[in-house]
């Protein structure tokens, strides 16, 4: 009997939110990649000492800022209805 396999390169993101008081609030979120850029970030993240969740959060800090710069500002957090 086989077992199901899970995906194979799946991983938990942490994305970064800025919350009211300056502190930060961290929320998971599941991203998939291609094998070829899981690759390409797990053997960067393995030469900067870096986690592969902080690559991700400055590349899409960096992203960010050059698509929209008024994103830049603060943002205010999702009411919860």
């Amino acid at each position: 009997m086989m077992l199901a396999q899970k995906p194979r390169y799946r991983d938990i993101i942490t994305a970064l939110m800025i919350g009211q008081g300056g502190e930060e609030k961290l929320t998971r979120i599941p991203v998939s990649f291609p094998d070829e850029q899981y690759e390409w970030l797990r053997e960067f993240a393995f030469r900067r000492h870096a986690a592969m969740a902080e690559v991700v959060r400055e590349a899409l800090r960096q992203f960010r800022e050059r698509v929209d710069p008024q994103m830049s500002l603060p943002m205010e957090p999702r009411k919860e209805a």
